[in-house]
């Protein structure tokens, strides 16, 4: 067979069979990615925020924060005092699981997260038909677990909610600034209540303002 006819015979083959070399893949480089989290757009999550500091501090592990929690911080840190009331995030109550046994019972009021971006805790027992409570925070998140019987109410904006805890269940509840709220022992032994705070106690500039809601 001559050169001529074998070059013939792999012409016909590469039209038939196409070509045996792997087709080199079109690969364009990728736009560089913003590094910083803060102008990312991502899923609304919780968040507290800190007046005096005005930095955002995240509820949750993993997510940037977004350009309209941003915004919505911006606005909410510059206005009047009497306008800072409002607040930004909506209260959350949910029941706890507890350890029972005929020793009593044992309850975790927060998890390892949540326990990180606390600066504040307080153990409180109130007497049989006692109130404790009647105010709101400025700048601090305020995270409380209480041992039934008793009665919460708390207020936003112009919605006044009241929540009854019944007896021997452990109760959480996360009120944002602004929101006022307040506890009542609707029971016949001390009412427990386990309450954390993202702001640190100062006698000297408190950072709680009197509310009376419930009487």
């Amino acid at each position: 067979m001559t050169s001529s006819s074998r070059s013939c015979r792999a012409r016909s083959a590469h039209r038939i069979f196409g070509s045996s070399r792997r087709r080199r893949k079109c690969s364009h480089p990728k736009p560089p990615q913003d590094s910083n989290p803060a102008r990312r757009v991502t899923t609304k999550q919780p968040f507290s925020i800190s007046l005096r500091t005005g930095r955002l501090k995240r509820a949750r592990r993993n997510g940037g924060v977004s350009r309209r929690d941003e915004q919505r911080a911006a606005r909410y840190t510059s206005a009047p005092t009497h306008l800072q009331r409002r607040s930004l995030v909506s209260v959350t109550v949910e029941k706890l699981k507890r350890a029972c046994d005929e020793r009593g019972q044992v309850f975790e009021p927060l998890d390892a997260h949540a326990l990180r971006e606390q600066r504040n805790v307080h153990v409180v027992l109130t007497e049989p038909g006692h109130i404790r409570g009647n105010h709101f925070h400025h700048a601090g998140t305020e995270i409380t677990a209480v041992l039934g019987p008793a009665r919460v109410r708390y207020r936003e904006g112009s919605e006044v909610t009241t929540v009854d805890v019944p007896a021997n269940e452990v109760w959480r509840f996360v009120f944002p600034p602004g929101v006022a709220h307040a506890f009542q022992n609707t029971g016949t032994a001390p009412l427990v209540i386990v309450s954390f705070n993202t702001v640190p106690h100062d006698p000297q500039h408190p950072d709680t303002v009197r509310d009376l809601i419930l009487s």
